[in-house]
């Protein structure tokens, strides 16, 4: 299947729509149920909170081990069941579409002959309101210890793996290719403002690949965005052991805007946008207002971290245990409901999905949307989304607009299956400025 965001600039532009279904590959659309369920990163537990996995040492860093170097990933969260529980991890590997690799046994994907691991690192919350019990845990270690690149699961649970509390991804790569992207304008008029169309150049070096067209796989996201991701693209020129893509309306993203801030960093103190901070039952509860649309007025930048988050608290020094969490309402100006369309608040802190717990509701009486979200004190990158009639890539340009000047993070990913192999490796992985070709 192959997916493609072309809905991302604005409800009603039918031309440019028709214009991405004919001159580029196929769109997709899929049900907001079926697509979120199949994702890797997922919370069972509603008592789990807070779920971060990060290289060591570099907060926003993506979850990627390089095969052969001694890289370790983070995994941290809370859970607002004050009893202790006794948790374990495993991982297992995946194909690029994130099923579980078929006719691989574990022997074949980890090193160790231990397949699970308890987490033995935890601490109870200290100073706060909400009351909850950290939970961290390193690896590669002796017992969980990958051998073969490809993508992975991640599964925290109690007693059984098919019934975990969380699950979440990660990459362990080769990084045996050279892979670079640039940013052009389009060709066609009508979207030259609005799009980044992306090209892309991988210089294979010493890695032999067969039948690059049948066999290859690359992968492009956009700030770590899975809906809009795009897949199913063929290399238009192989030559000197370097595979180019670089034909006119390829790869193409709706550049959307910066993304709204979210300043959470203290609660003794109205930061922008918050308006008032007060306790109810004993919890911080924080009114936010946030600007206007900007989807009809000029680009304007702004510097962000490009739809992540930081867990950081101004009160306290150890951000895991004393960072307190309350719940937000953020409201958004906004005259009359979205017809036919659902508005979400998203980003990383909620894995770029478009649940209950993120959506807001119009207030006829205030006059726009409001979301009640609970956070723990940090900062927070994030968009209004909005979702057509169920159905995805959900539209990140409705409120803000899209240009083509937006700074954006892409990353490539390069899979390849062998023939007669079962799993697919990732040959590498590069994340592309697009600032780094204006």
């Amino acid at each position: 299947m192959v997916n493609r965001n072309n809905r991302g600039i604005s409800i009603g532009k039918v031309a440019i729509f028709i214009f991405l279904i004919i001159f580029t590959h196929t769109s997709w659309s899929q049900t907001l149920e079926s697509l979120q369920s199949s994702r890797p990163d997922q919370v069972f537990d509603p008592e789990i909170k807070t779920i971060e996995l990060n290289r060591d040492g570099v907060e926003l860093g993506d979850p990627v081990l390089v095969l052969g170097q001694e890289n370790i990933l983070t995994c941290s969260f809370d859970n607002l069941n004050t009893e202790y529980k006794d948790y374990k991890y495993t991982i297992i590997h995946c194909d690029p579409e994130w099923n579980e690799t078929q006719g691989l046994t574990r022997e074949d994907y980890m090193e160790t002959f231990y397949y699970e691991e308890y987490i033995r690192d935890y601490e109870t919350s200290y100073n706060t309101t909400t009351p909850f019990i950290h939970y961290w845990f390193s690896f590669p270690n002796d017992n969980i210890r990958p051998k073969i690149s490809g993508n992975y699961k991640l599964i925290v649970y109690e007693e059984d793996p098919t019934e975990p509390a969380f699950t979440r991804s990660f990459f362990v790569s080769e990084q045996v290719l050279n892979i670079t992207g640039r940013v052009a304008r389009s060709a066609n008029a009508s979207l030259r403002p609005e799009v980044q169309q992306l090209f892309l150049n991988i210089k294979l070096n010493n890695t032999y690949i067969e039948d690059p067209y049948r066999n290859l796989q690359v992968v492009v996201t956009q700030n770590g965005r899975w809906d809009n991701e795009i897949r199913g693209i063929e290399p238009t020129l192989i030559m000197n052991n370097e595979l180019q893509y670089n034909r006119e309306g390829m790869i193409v993203f709706p550049g959307h805007n910066e993304f709204r801030f979210l300043d959470l960093k203290s609660f003794r103190y109205l930061a922008p946008k918050i308006k008032e901070i007060t306790v109810s039952e004993g919890n911080y509860e924080l009114m936010a207002v946030d600007r206007k649309p900007s989807r009809f007025l000029a680009y304007q930048y702004r510097e962000d971290i490009n739809g992540k988050f930081l867990i950081h608290t101004e009160e306290g020094t150890n951000a895991g245990t004393e960072a307190d969490y309350a719940r937000v309402k953020l409201f958004l100006p906004y005259d009359r409901p979205i017809a036919g369309g659902k508005l979400y608040v998203t980003g990383a802190f909620c894995n770029w999905q478009y649940l209950e717990e993120n959506r807001a509701i119009y207030s006829p009486r205030r006059g726009g949307y409001i979301a009640d979200i609970f956070l723990k004190q940090g900062y927070y990158n994030y968009t209004w989304a909005v979702v057509e009639l169920g159905n995805l890539p959900a539209d990140a340009g409705f409120i803000d607009g899209s240009f083509y000047d937006t700074q954006n993070l892409y990353t490539f990913y390069v899979y390849y299956r062998t023939p007669g192999d079962y799993h697919f490796r990732l040959l590498g992985l590069q994340v592309f400025d697009s600032a780094a070709s204006y």
